[in-house]
């Protein structure tokens, strides 16, 4: 029952937990140390999408958001061959690589923290009612239900749906049905589409801004007696743990490699190989400074969930997601859906 306060281990950590199963949700202020259990199904989510997550506040600006999940697959004759095999292997050290191993903040403003982490379930912790993926090695990939070849931003995305968070991209265009006709046209036109930057908008474009650091690379160098320079753009992944310093190191090295390929394209190996750098000026890319990833809205919506208090904007366009333009609710969307301001 929301509101209940329970002592114990919650995926790796010791905290007063509070576990949200009612549809009213959660409108309280987690206290730091604190941990809320989300568990609300797809018909009692004001997103219609069903929550089922952790959110734990380790500091007065810092929550860390951890996706409990299992895997399976009908694709093997049981569930040991399954787990002993290279595709679970690998899927479950993608998933860590693209989620714990990286320095994510999810959040647009660098004020607030707000970390993903996904844990892998075995069979001893099936008591802690993970979410159930299940893997293929073909298909269009979905919050339950991960392929073999899906990118970082995919699993990222996709895990996120698991906090009630939408879908906000515009529908892709495909063959429909009604009745005996068929045509080609989006299932869910009634959808609110939003900003790039926010990861459930443009996955790809959000996450390379949110794992990446960008630089700016000067080189100077003498060619054939001459002096020249040569501008750059390198990007290397945000890893966690690591120096701000180290990280110019990274772009540095991945600059002067790039420089020599360009020099042995235009000038031949031999030159690129003896020519001589005079000095190297880096500096932080300005779109480096700029964040992507969940906006106010979608904040609100995962540390309060189903409260409709706070996010009465978001989870009123939210709604609109999954349904097509030709229903009778999609006629009377309201006007603050059909700009950006749902998700702020």
């Amino acid at each position: 029952m929301m509101g209940t306060f329970s002592r114990g281990h919650s995926y790796g950590t010791t905290a007063f937990r509070i576990t949200t199963d009612n549809p009213q949700g959660h409108c309280q202020e987690l206290k730091v140390g604190d941990s809320l259990d989300v568990n609300i199904p797809s018909h009692q989510s004001l997103t219609m999408l069903p929550m089922r997550y952790l959110v734990q506040k380790v500091s007065l600006d810092e929550h860390v958001i951890t996706m409990p999940i299992t895997i399976i697959s009908s694709e093997f004759s049981n569930k040991e061959k399954f787990y002993q095999s290279v595709e679970y292997k690998n899927l479950v050290q993608k998933i860590d690589q693209c989620i714990n191993k990286m320095n994510i903040n999810l959040s647009t403003n660098e004020k607030q923290i707000i970390t993903l982490k996904a844990k892998v379930l075995t069979d001893a912790e099936s008591h802690l009612q993970a979410v159930s993926i299940t893997y293929s090695k073909q298909g269009h990939p979905t919050s339950h239900r991960y392929t073999e070849n899906m990118t970082c931003s995919t699993i990222t995305h996709e895990l996120l749906h698991l906090t009630g968070l939408v879908d906000e991209y515009e529908d892709y265009i495909g063959l429909l049905q009604t009745g005996d006709q068929q045509f080609f046209g989006q299932k869910y036109s009634c959808r609110s589409t939003t900003l790039k930057d926010s990861i459930m908008s443009s996955p790809s474009h959000a996450f390379e801004k949110m794992t990446s650091k960008r630089f700016k690379v000067e080189i100077e160098y003498f060619l054939k007696g001459q002096s020249e320079k040569i501008h750059l753009e390198v990007k290397i992944p945000n890893l966690k743990d690591e120096s701000f310093g180290n990280q110019k190191s990274r772009a540095t090295t991945r600059a002067i490699e790039n420089f020599r390929q360009i020099i042995e394209l235009t000038e031949g190996r031999e030159v690129a190989e003896k020519i001589l750098i005079k000095k190297i000026t880096i500096q932080l890319h300005p779109e480096s400074l700029t964040r992507a990833g969940l906006f106010p809205g979608h904040l609100r919506s995962i540390l309060h969930p189903n409260c409709k208090s706070k996010s009465e904007t978001y989870y009123t366009c939210a709604r609109f997601a999954y349904l097509a333009g030709d229903q009778p609710q999609c006629v009377a969307k309201p006007k603050i859906c059909l700009s950006q301001a749902w998700i702020q």
